[in-house]
Parts: structure tokens; C-alpha cells; sequence
């Protein structure tokens, strides 16, 4: 990452002649994680070209934890031996691929291999770096003084001089190794690195290339390329840092590799990986980039360098920036809190080249058959040495030849792949192809020295660039400057001894500048002046830039939500955050006020800051936070409000439906209640499932809601936040296993009159005189509305009648509470018709109707949140009609709660094929052990009904191969007979919206068994449903309630191959029950706990006893309270049948 450097640079201005001591070596960095597949001939192979290359080394990059690490380093140091060369190994710890390196692994791997001949030593110390890791700075004192290793990371992320402040370090390592936008690479950064060491090693990083698309890590952009490999050897040669690193030797999906291509290593690919849309390194290989590396790398090291081999180099993208899609592709990234381009604006549409000749020739280039000529736009002093030059594509395709000619003759040529406007997949491949030419030899050159040389070209900033351009090529390259070129000294200009001094208001870092300048005849007025002799020139120190910050981030899993919320007031952890947009901390938006509570991560994990930091400004959830000191959200740790620790809808569904107590998406308990306590109890006590947040916050954001991680965010209001501004106010939050997905406010008025009202298929869930908009209504109020999924199933077959009809007496219920008045007389058809329309339905799920709103003014016309508007009408169910041009409202309560407002659950557990859901068994009075025979006699013509007693025949298949069944439970139930008793009465609960059971059960007679409907709910009904979506949860990660589980997923492979297997479980566990045989099958032990023949106690004597409740309270009027008959339901669903046995039989005496 580029980091904001000092800008107090003038007092080394000065600097631009001092000596330094030689490149000392030169590695290649090699990530490791690429080498699974590699066998020591492998490893032997890249080493022998590496040094060929007279590469020092390989930095090898591993991340902790990494598979291959373990083989891959013993192999390496092997290959490294067996060749017997000077070529040395060293490690860099990658604390960003797969989080913290524990300090103890770095300490064992250091002394594992630091006494090995081919690890690379500082004199006595190994020599060791990193990339990123600064949150574990505090580690390297003692991991320093237990291996005795010369310590240089790469904490680019800080940027110089906070990383040397740390204190820990020998030296650093800067990765920033190419420019930010569509610029030339300068060597700023290089200098803050220089003068924050203050002569301790500085290790500056080359680059060639930086291109990558690879979603699976979040990276999708490209830095400018173009010149840089050349422009970033200048930059070496000039500025003379201890090491060199080259970044990189391998690293293929960053496109910045310059060793061989191998179909091996391509795994940063793969769809478990980076998950590339396509592999962008295919046919594009680098190996050109090493050709001159010889001459770059003895030049750096000895400060000259003789060769006898002349030849040339090319790269160029094989398609032109606009001819296809970007892919995606963005230049630079918002991730590294870069302003972002297109990539073509970056990336130029040119053929570049390079050619290491003995004498001055002349370059041409032929696209297709079409040749040009070409220039060079730098070239050696003395004709000898490395020249540089591009030409435009032009808009020509087809193949690429660059050609070398001496006085009319050929000297050497280089072919490559033709260039095309065919991309793979319609994406442009921003990777270069790289060729090089077969070498020419000549007698030995030896170029122009260091020693002997000066800057002979150069550039600056905008502010800086003509000074620069003209200080520079007479030798003065001051550190605001960056160097271009190095050869014998140009003669300078008659000096004129004048005294030239920046211009009032023109910063420091122009003294030296405006005083080489003015004196040698180059003084502009914008910046400089010449003051008399004697005058002590003075200039304010500059002024800093504007610091860049994130406004906006993401992660993927568990911590999205935490880092959109600290990513958009700036802290931004790139270990587990990604920023998608920069911006300047002058207009970022402020963080939210300190809190009282102290957060962390949870035991074991590590979040870098995240939790510490979010949680003081307010936001800790607690299924990734510790959190201690006041403010802390109830339920601190998430522990369960009952026995149950995974819940399933469809129970809650049952549960409310005989309990009459609205569980509001909770039940028994569940994972990570944040909200739990007070607020819980409110919402249970009055009914509702949804809240207002506690704090006033910025509801413009996307990421701010205050709601616990199993509500939803439905909306929000204003009331009593308004002195924060229009977008402050309070969250509606929601249950999120009843969470609808369509609300909004109704009844603004523009005249501060409102008259909130919602539409038919609406509930009311709350009412305010804000809602989300600054009018606030100085009459009335507005009403926050949400549709409801399952208004047409309620309402199906539903009308109202016409003139003169009435319902249908047989098929049809005249809900008499939505008789609706229309105020007027009519004739039709030679009848008279009554100003009044009836309301008739098939079916009644609507109950407790009634027309609100009182005229004339009907300003009350408002349903209660436990309700559902279903008519609008200025009359209602009387002459009295409103007057002001308001409604009066019919609001009705509904038979099935949790289907209004419900979401519907991932998937129809109860509908699948092959089997349905098993009976439930409702009957009080007849015993359980009788009922096999009638039952077999109906058995053969009931829709997916299967005795119970069958054994191991009762299915669902839940996602694709996996098909779970239950256990053999002791008996068929007395449904059987009910059955055979044409007649009987059975009770039972319908398929309702989504899939899910409607709460009101529903009496059926059974004349026979064809009768049965195919939607019947059948007995297995705590296993079938919970178990499943258990299931479910263990592999798609989210919680019955919406929520997002805290242990990690479980591949649905594995539920195919191992948990529905016999014999996969080890011999000797423990019984389920005394009574339980021996399983080793998983699938076989999970539904063994719910009950079966051998295993009588948790629920399935429990569900008898509950049967014989339930079918006293359907038969009789509540004979019990609701509160004891809760205390009995708890009792028995968390699984203490003891309890639930002793209420139970109290309750029946």
C-alpha cells in the first residue's frame, strides 16, 4: 500500500550527490504456496535459471498453515545443495494470506533451516522478512533473540517511518514498486523509505507488471506496466539500496512473474482458490524480462558490468484496451486507498522494447506486415549499453516483429503472437506477452561506470516537473525528483551567482531547486525569484496532502457486516477487510461517539483491531466480539434462552399455534440473541417481532442498522432524532424468521395533514409523525407498512358481492364485521340494489374484524400492528361517511401469524419427494399399541403416508444426494384408527405460504383413506423438520433465524459420503440412552435423540402427553391456563422429560 510519507524533505534535498555503498544482493520473490506439485527437479530448474540470471536468491513467501510449506522447503533447500552454487534460500512470512504466523512456527522454521549452507546470511545472522504483519510486531524481539535472525519486513501497509517507529526492525522492505495511475513510477516513496532508516539496510522492491482477476481474494485491477521493469533498474542504480527485491520470480496470478511458465503451479487459479474467470497467464511468458538481467544485476551490485552478447526485447498486450471488456478490471485499486481508473487509461497501447547493443542502431517495429520506425527514448552514454524506446500499435493487428539494424543490416530480431481484437470470453487480457530475440555475439563492451555517471533525465510531480526536467539532466536530481537516466555529465549553463529562493508562499522543498535553478539560467516566476546576495532564503515547510482514507469496504462471511461499518468511517484492516472506495480524511465522515464498551475477537480468533474498534464506537456483535464495560448488547455471549440450541420455523409455527404465544422467531432458544432480555420480553409480552433500535444513527448508510444478527432492517424513523439531521434516526428491526421484504410509509402530507393508512394486504407495524422523510406532520400521523407474502392464500376465493347478491350459505362465510356501505341506490338488472356489499370467503382465516376510523374527520383510521388491512372505503360499515377525503380502514386479525410477514425458509423440507412429512398424532384417548392392524388396512391408499412402526422408511431428500430418514419409532399411533372409523375427527395443519404449516389446525373427517389430502402434516414432526434444516444450516452456514453461524461449514459432501454412512463413526461412544443400541451411523445417531423404539424418553412419550393436552384444548375450552401449559411445553422441548412428564400428569388429574 502506498502510505502518506513525510513531506519535511528539504533538509536532504542536498542529498542527490551522496554516496552510497553497492546493491550488497539481489533476490527474486517465490511464493511457495505454487509448488505443491514440484518435485526437487523442479525447484532445481528455477534455481538454475535464477542464477543464470545472477539472481542471488529466492525470498520464499509462505503463509501460515500453507499444505505445501513442509515439502516444499525441504525440497527446496535440496534442489538448492544438490546444485552446490552460491544461489541461497531465505523466508518471508506472509501474515496476510492465511492471517498471524504463530511466533513459535516462525521460531521452529528459522532454526530448522537457518544452519542449512544454501540460506541466504547478513554477515553471522539469517536474514529474514515478511510481507505485511505489523499487528505482530510485539513477536520479533523474542523471535529475534531466539534465532539471532537480521530482521527486514515488508509493513508497506504502515508505510517508512510508522514501521521503523515500531522499533522491532533492521532494516524494511517497501512492495510499493509501481505508480499509481497512469504515471511513470517515481522513486518518492523510495526516499521516505531512505530517510526514515537513516542508513539501516533498505530493501526496495522491482516490479515488471501488476495485473490480476481473481475474485476468490477479492483483486481485480492493474497497474501501469509499460516501462517500469527498465524505469525501476535506473531507479536502483541511482539511488543504491542495500537489497533488491524482485517481485516476482512465480507469483502468476499478480502477473508480475519473470520465471518459466509451468502448467504445475497454476493453482492460484483454481475454482477453490482465486477462481479467475480465465487463466491470463497461459502462452504469455516473461522469461524475456531475465535476458539483460546479468548486465542490470552486475551493474547494481559492482557499479559496472561488460557484456558480449547483444539482443533485443519486447512486450506488448496482445489486444488493444478497447476492444474488449475490462473484465471487471479497474487500474489501481480503491483496496490500497488508490483513485481508481480505467484500465486502459493506465495500460498503453504500445509495443515497447529494450536492446543491449555495443554501438547505436536503429529499432523498427512490424505489426501485421505493416513495418514502422522506430526511436529510442533512452539511450547510453557512449553508444554503449541499454537502449529503450516504444511505438503506438496504431490500431494494427497481427503478428509482431521488432527488428535490429546496424548501417542497412540486420543485427538481431525478436517475433511474438500476433496481436488481435478476439479476447477470451469478450475480456480483455491485460497480461503482456514478453519476447526476446536470439543473441548476437560481439567482442566484449563495457559500458559507461556508476561511478563515472550522473542523472542525466528526469521528472517530478506536477509542481516539481519543469524544475525537475531541468535540474536533472545537468546531475542535480534532488529527492522530490525522480531520475531517469544515468550517464556522463551534461555541460551545465554558465552560472550567473545569483541567489534564487522560492517565491513567497512556495514551500522548503523548493529551496534547492530555485537556488541550481535561477543560477544556471532556469528560474520561473510562478515558483522562484532572485533575491540579493547575502539574503538568507526562507520557505514554509510544505504542506501535506491530503491523506488518504477509506469511505467504504467490504469482507466476505461472518464479517461483512463489521467491515462495511468500519471500513466506512475509515479503519479498514486489509488482513480481513477490503476497501472498495477511497477518499480524503478531510471530507470523511466522522465516527460514530465512543462508547463504554471494550470489544475483542472471540477466544482464538484474530480480527485484527476489528472488534476492539468497532465495538468503542457502538457496533459489537456478539457472535464475533467479546464485549465487557456498559452499553454491552444483552445476552452478551449469545447463550440460549432454552434447551433447544437449533430451532426449526415450522416448530415455532406449532408452538404458537396451541400455545397462543407469539415465540417472535426465538422459540426455545437460539444461537447469538443479542437482543435478549428486556427488549425480548417486550416483544413477546405485546405481541410484536419487530423494535425500534436505541440509538439515532446515519440512515443513509447501508451498512448501519443497530439491529441484532437475527433481525432485519425493515426501515427506520425520525422521531426524536431530529436534531442530527434528515438522514438520523432509529432502525426498525425485525425478527428475521419473520421478516418481510416490502415496507414503507404511507400518508405524508405535503401540507403537514397525514393520514398514515396502509393498503389492503398491509400490516401496520408502527406509526410516527416523521417516518424516513424531514416533513413531519403537524396533523395525524403516518404509518410504517409491510406487505404481507401470504395475503392472496388468506384471501383466496375471497369477493365482494354485487348488487343484490348475497354469499353462498353452503360454500361460503359472510363475514358480517366487512359489510362495506356504498352509500348509494342503484337499479340492475330490474332490481333494486341495497347500499351495501357483503364480504364472503371459502374459507375463514380472517377473525376479529372491525371498520376503524371515526367521521367526519376519520383521522383514527388506523389498523393495530397485530393486524391486516383488508378494505379501504370512505363509508366503512355505515351512512357516516368521512369527509375530509380519507378512508375508513377494515383491519382483521389472521388465523396463521408467522405465514403473514414470514420469510420463506431456504427450502420446502415438507414437500419434497419422496416422502411427505409423517402424521401428527392429535387423539387423547385411544392407546398407542393398538392401531398397527387398522392402520396396514389403510396404509397401501394414503398419499406418501408410511407406518410409522415400518422402520427406517421415512425420507426427505434435502439437497441433492442427501436424504435423510428417521429412526423406527415403537408403534403406528392411534391415527390409524381414526381412520378406519368413517367419521372420526382428526386434526391436522395444512400447507400454508412458503411451504411452511399454517398455525391453524383444522378439523378433518376421515371417510376413508383416499379422502386424506396430499398436503397432510404427518407424525414425524420435530425430527423431519428440525433435523433437516440442522442439516441445511451445518452447510450453508445460516441459522433457522436468518443469523450466521459461528462454526465453520460443513461441506455437503460429507453429509453424502460420511454422515449417512454405516460404520463411520469410531466403536465404543458412548449410548444415546441406556436402552440405545450401538451407531456408528451419524445420521442414524442424530435421529436416535429425538426418540425412537429404543430410545422412549426425550420427546417422544413427552409429544404423547402433549398430544392428550392438545386434543383437551381443542375439544374443550382452555381447561388449562396458557401459562402452565407453556411451562409444560418448554419443559418437554428441552428435552427434560421428567419435568414434562410430572405437569403433564398433573394437568390431566
Amino acid at each position: 500500500m502506498r502510505s502518506v510519507i513525510s513531506w519535511l524533505l528539504a533538509a536532504c534535498l542536498l542529498a542527490a550527490g551522496q554516496v552510497r555503498a553497492n546493491v550488497q544482493a539481489v533476490f527474486a520473490h517465490f511464493m511457495v504456496g505454487n509448488t505443491g506439485l514440484y518435485t526437487v527437479v523442479d525447484w532445481q530448474d528455477d534455481i538454475s535459471k535464477a542464477a543464470a540470471s545472477h539472481i542471488d536468491g529466492f525470498v520464499l513467501n509462505m503463509a501460515a498453515g500453507e499444505a505445501t510449506n513442509g515439502a516444499s522447503l525441504a525440497n527446496a533447500f535440496t534442489a538448492a545443495n544438490n546444485l552446490g552454487s552460491s544461489f541461497k534460500l531465505l523466508f518471508s512470512f506472509d501474515y496476510a494470506g492465511n492471517g498471524l504466523w504463530a511466533k513459535q512456527d516462525v521460531i521452529a522454521l528459522i532454526n530448522q533451516y537457518s544452519s542449512n549452507p544454501a540460506y541466504y546470511r547478513r554477515g553471522s545472522q539469517p536474514l529474514v522478512s515478511t510481507f505485511e504483519g505489523p499487528a505482530a510486531s510485539g513477536d520479533w524481539p523474542s523471535i529475534k533473540a531466539a534465532t539471532g535472525c537480521f530482521f527486514i519486513p515488508s509493513w508497506s501497509s504502515l508505510g517508512a517511518a510508522p514501521a521503523w517507529a515500531k522499533g522491532t526492525a533492521d532494516g524494511l522492505f517497501s512492495w510499493a514498486a509501481w505508480p499509481e495511475g497512469p504515471n511513470s513510477m517515481s522513486t518518492f516513496t523510495d526516499h521516505s523509505y531512505l530517510d526514515a532508516l537513516g542508513g539501516a539496510p533498505y530493501m526496495m522492491g522491482v516490479s515488471p507488471w501488476f495485473y490480476t482477476n481473481m475474485p476468490g481474494y477479492r483483486k481485480n485491477w492493474l497497474w501501469r506496466g509499460d516501462s517500469l521493469w527498465f524505469d525501476r533498474w535506473v531507479h536502483v542504480m541511482d539511488l543504491q539500496p542495500a537489497y533488491v527485491q524482485i517481485i516476482s520470480w512465480n507469483d502468476y496470478g499478480e502477473s508480475h512473474h519473470i520465471g518459466p511458465l509451468r502448467d504445475k503451479a497454476y493453482v492460484a487459479f483454481d475454482g477453490a482458490h482465486g477462481r479467475s474467470p480465465f487463466n491470463y497467464v497461459l502462452n504469455k511468458p516473461h522469461d524475456g524480462w531475465r535476458t539483460f538481467l546479468p548486465f542490470l544485476i552486475d551493474m547494481a551490485k559492482s557499479g559496472t558490468a561488460s557484456f558480449n552478447q547483444e539482443n533485443v526485447v519486447a512486450w506488448y498486450r496482445e489486444t488493444p484496451g478497447s476492444a474488449c471488456g475490462t473484465g471487471g478490471t479497474t487500474g489501481n485499486t480503491a483496496s490500497q486507498l488508490q483513485q481508481t481508473h480505467a484500465p486502459a487509461v493506465l495500460a498503453q497501447d504500445r509495443i515497447f522494447y529494450a536492446a543491449l547493443l555495443g554501438s547505436p542502431a536503429s529499432v523498427s517495429v512490424s505489426i501485421g506486415g505493416q513495418s514502422v520506425a522506430g526511436t529510442w527514448d533512452i539511450a547510453p552514454s557512449g553508444g554503449v549499453g541499454l537502449y529503450r524506446g516504444s511505438v503506438p500499435m496504431g490500431g494494427r493487428t497481427g503478428a509482431v516483429v521488432v527488428s535490429i539494424t546496424r548501417s542497412g543490416s540486420g543485427v538481431v530480431q525478436a517475433s511474438g503472437n500476433p496481436i488481435t481484437t478476439v479476447c477470451p470470453g469478450g475480456m480483455t487480457n491485460w497480461n503482456p506477452s514478453v519476447i526476446s530475440g536470439s543473441p548476437r555475439s560481439i567482442a566484449a563492451a563495457t559500458p559507461l561506470s556508476l561511478a563515472g555517471s550522473v542523472c542525466t533525465s528526469g521528472f517530478g510531480d506536477p509542481k516539481y516537473l519543469e524544475l525537475c526536467s531541468f535540474a536533472c539532466r545537468y546531475g542535480y536530481c534532488p529527492s522530490v525528483c525522480t531520475c531517469t537516466s544515468l550517464g556522463a555529465a551534461a555541460a551545465r549553463p554558465a552560472a550567473l551567482n545569483v541567489n534564487g529562493c522560492p517565491k513567497a508562499g512556495v514551500d522548503s522543498t523548493h529551496l534547492g531547486l530555485c537556488s541550481f535553478g535561477c543560477n544556471y539560467g532556469y528560474c520561473p516566476p510562478s515558483l522562484c525569484q532572485v533575491q540579493p546576495a547575502g539574503h538568507v532564503c526562507t520557505a514554509p515547510n510544505p504542506t501535506a496532502p491530503p491523506i488518504p482514507v477509506c469511505v467504504a469496504g467490504m469482507a466476505d462471511g461472518a464479517h461483512a457486516d463489521l467491515c462495511s461499518f468500519s471500513c466506512y468511517y475509515g479503519f479498514c484492516p486489509p488482513e480481513i477487510c477490503t476497501c472498495t472506495q477511497a477518499g480524503s480524511a478531510t471530507g470523511a465522515p466522522a465516527p460514530p461517539p465512543v462508547t463504554g464498551m471494550v470489544g475483542g475477537p472471540k477466544a482464538g480468533a484474530v480480527d485484527y483491531g476489528l472488534c476492539q474498534w468497532a465495538c468503542q464506537h457502538g457496533n459489537c456483535p456478539s457472535h464475533l466480539c467479546t464485549c465487557s464495560g456498559s452499553g454491552c448488547p444483552g445476552g452478551g455471549e449469545g447463550t440460549p434462552g432454552g434447551g433447544l440450541l437449533f430451532q426449526s420455523p415450522s416448530r415455532l409455527a406449532v408452538t404458537q399455534s396451541l400455545s397462543g404465544r407469539l415465540m417472535g422467531g426465538i422459540g426455545f432458544g437460539g444461537i447469538g440473541l443479542d437482543w435478549a432480555g428486556p427488549v425480548f420480553d417486550d416483544l413477546l409480552d405485546s405481541g410484536r417481532v419487530c423494535r425500534l433500535s436505541s440509538s439515532c444513527i446515519r440512515q443513509d448508510l447501508s451498512h448501519e442498522s443497530r439491529c441484532g444478527p437475527q433481525e432485519v432492517k425493515l426501515g427506520w424513523d425520525r422521531a426524536g432524532c431530529e436534531g442530527g439531521g434528515d438522514y438520523y434516526g432509529r432502525s426498525i428491526c425485525c425478527a428475521a424468521s419473520e421478516a418481510v421484504t416490502k415496507c414503507e410509509w404511507r400518508g405524508g402530507g405535503s401540507d403537514g395533514n397525514c393520514n398514515g393508512q396502509c393498503s389492503p394486504g398491509e400490516t401496520q407495524l408502527w406509526d410516527s409523525p416523521w417516518g424516513d422523510k424531514p416533513d413531519r406532520c403537524k396533523r395525524g400521523t403516518k404509518a410504517f407498512c409491510c406487505q404481507s407474502i401470504s395475503y392472496s392464500l388468506i384471501t383466496r376465493g375471497c369477493h365482494r358481492t354485487t348488487c343484490g347478491r348475497t354469499c353462498n350459505p353452503i360454500t361460503e362465510t359472510r363475514i358480517n364485521e366487512l359489510s362495506k356501505m356504498t352509500g348509494v341506490r342503484s337499479w340492475a338488472d330490474g332490481m333494486i340494489c341495497l347500499p351495501v356489499q357483503h364480504y364472503c370467503c371459502p374459507h375463514n382465516h380472517l377473525r376479529s374484524c372491525v371498520w376503524r376510523g371515526t367521521a367526519p374527520d376519520c383521522g383514527d383510521a388506523q389498523c393495530n400492528e397485530d393486524e391486516i388491512a383488508v378494505d379501504l372505503s370512505p363509508w366503512g360499515n355505515s351512512m357516516d361517511r368521512c369527509r375530509t377525503g380519507r378512508n375508513k380502514i377494515a383491519c382483521c386479525k389472521v388465523d396463521a401469524p408467522p405465514v403473514d410477514g414470514g420469510k420463506c425458509p431456504a427450502f420446502d423440507w415438507c414437500a419434497a419427494n419422496p416422502v411427505e412429512c409423517a402424521i401428527e398424532d392429535y387423539d387423547p384417548e385411544v392407546g398407542e399399541d393398538d392401531a398397527a392392524a387398522a392402520f396396514a388396512a389403510v396404509a397401501a391408499g394414503l398419499h406418501g403416508l408410511v407406518k410409522r412402526g415400518g422402520g427406517d422408511k421415512i425420507g426427505k431428500a434435502i439437497m441433492n444426494d442427501i436424504k435423510l430418514r428417521t429412526n423406527r419409532y415403537p408403534s403406528s399411533g392411534p391415527f390409524g384408527k381414526i381412520l378406519a372409523n368413517s367419521g372420526s375427527v382428526a386434526w391436522y395443519a395444512r400447507k400454508a405460504a412458503c411451504g411452511i404449516y399454517s398455525t391453524a389446525i383444522t378439523k378433518f373427517t376421515a371417510t376413508s383413506a383416499n379422502a386424506l389430502p396430499k398436503d397432510l402434516d404427518t407424525e414425524h414432526v420435530i425430527d423431519l423438520q428440525v433435523i433437516p434444516q440442522f442439516v441445511h444450516s451445518c452447510i450453508n452456514g445460516i441459522l433457522p433465524g436468518g443469523g450466521v453461524s459461528k462454526f465453520p461449514k460443513i461441506p455437503a459432501e460429507w453429509f453424502v459420503n460420511v454422515f449417512m454412512q454405516d460404520n463411520a463413526l469410531p466403536a465404543g461412544l458412548d449410548l444415546v440412552s441406556p436402552t440405545s443400541p450401538e451407531i456408528r451411523n451419524p445420521m442414524k445417531l442424530i435421529f436416535e435423540i429425538p426418540g425412537s423404539s429404543s430410545n422412549l424418553g426425550p420427546l417422544l412419550l413427552a409429544e404423547r402427553y402433549m398430544n392428550q393436552i392438545k386434543g383437551r384444548l381443542f375439544s374443550l375450552d382452555k381447561p388449562m391456563s396458557i401459562k402452565v401449559f407453556n411451562a409444560a411445553l418448554d419443559a418437554a422441548a428441552t428435552g427434560n422429560y421428567d419435568a414434562g412428564l410430572s405437569a403433564t400428569e398433573a394437568i390431566k388429574a
